[in-house]
């Protein structure tokens, strides 16, 4: 009967590994792997993890984006506030039992000037609303 070889498969011949003992941290393995590995795809890796860092904090990105809209670039402001008049007693129907007047007492036009305040936006809204828009649509 054949004696069967250690080493039948034509594998080259692999020394167990040895520790160097004069090696004291696993830094310059890291750098090596850092060197060899890692820099030559360097761009597309940095890539990925700029994309991966807007994923994870996707909703913090969307809220500043919609707080710079509304405030920065819409300012959407507050309905102006009607004058404080002196107000008539509660009993006052009772002791005027006269007619009213067919006509209101505020015309149109004071009613037009108590609405809304004309927002006032800044030179340029117009192109960060569009980049802001750009940037949306890139994030998602």
């Amino acid at each position: 009967m054949a004696k069967k070889r250690d080493h039948f498969r034509d594998y080259q011949y692999r020394p167990p590994l040895r520790r160097r003992e004069d090696l004291q941290t696993d830094w310059p393995l890291y750098l090596r792997f850092i060197r060899q590995y890692v820099w030559p795809f360097r761009w597309s890796l940095i890539t990925c993890m700029l994309l991966v860092a807007v994923n994870s904090n996707y909703v913090y990105v969307i809220s500043y984006m919609s707080r710079i809209v509304v405030d920065n670039i819409l300012v959407i402001g507050e309905p102006a506030q009607a004058p404080v008049t002196d107000r008539p007693s509660i009993t006052a129907p009772d002791r005027n039992l006269q007619r009213q007047p067919s006509r209101p007492a505020i015309g149109m036009g004071r009613h037009i000037d108590l609405g809304h305040t004309v927002s006032h936006r800044p030179p340029e809204a117009g192109r960060r609303l569009l980049w802001l828009a750009i940037t949306y649509l890139l994030t998602q």
